[in-house]
């Protein structure tokens, strides 16, 4: 999801009120919001090694202030203007590396209940700004991902974006309901009748998503 997407995603939501977890139906498509929270151990994000739910990371390898042939050499993609021009930020040879997504399915909790959501194939609208840190204080990342050692002249730019238990989170999508595993939470269930618990996940008829949004408590506008 680009910047354009994510902007008109927010400005829909603000038009949908937020549907408590306990009275959420079966395939109702709603949106939610709470806390997030795990339900084993976190994983850690690629570059930085943050511990969180989800994470997504975009980076390119940057190399500074060199000639041409040398930046051809590397592998690097030239700049578009000739060798008698001067080398400039932006336009330093680069390398985009592939976008990497990963995590585990979490859950949000809003005082009423607890829902489990599934990220597989969810879209991803959350919140952050790049960053640009020298090659080798990112060597165990760039090692599995290109083959130039860590050089003073080469900067990793990255943008890493992270859901992280204890932060507000926006769901919107289909919700479902399945046998809950671990019913002790929500007390006795009636004789004979198993505990379910909702569940946010995506099908190819109903993309699920996940938001960041600027805000401090469950019923915030924004």
């Amino acid at each position: 999801m680009d910047d354009k997407e994510a902007t008109s995603l927010r400005l829909e939501l603000r038009g949908i009120p937020r549907t408590p977890i306990s009275s959420v139906q079966a395939d109702a498509l709603v949106k939610a919001r709470g806390f997030v929270a795990l339900e084993g151990t976190p994983v850690a994000a690629p570059v930085t090694g943050t511990a969180c739910a989800v994470y997504a990371v975009d980076a390119r390898v940057v190399q500074r202030v060199v000639n041409l042939s040398r930046s051809e050499r590397l592998g690097l993609e030239p700049p578009p203007y000739g060798i008698d021009k001067p080398y400039l930020w932006p336009s330093w040879p680069s390398v985009s590396l592939p976008r990497e997504t990963g995590g585990r399915d979490l859950v949000i909790d809003d005082g009423t209940g607890r829902a489990r959501v599934r990220i597989e194939t969810a879209h991803l609208s959350l919140l952050g700004n790049w960053r640009t840190s020298l090659s080798a204080n990112r060597v165990s990342y760039l090692s599995t991902r290109i083959e130039l050692p860590p050089r003073p002249d080469l900067e990793l730019e990255f943008l890493e974006l992270t859901v992280v238990p204890g932060e507000i989170l926006t769901v919107y999508g289909r919700a479902t309901y399945e046998v809950d595993p671990d019913p002790r939470a929500l007390g006795a269930a009636p004789y004979r009748v198993a505990p379910l618990r909702c569940v946010f996940v995506a099908t190819p008829s109903s993309p699920l998503y996940l938001v960041q949004e600027h805000v401090v408590a469950l019923d915030a506008v924004e």
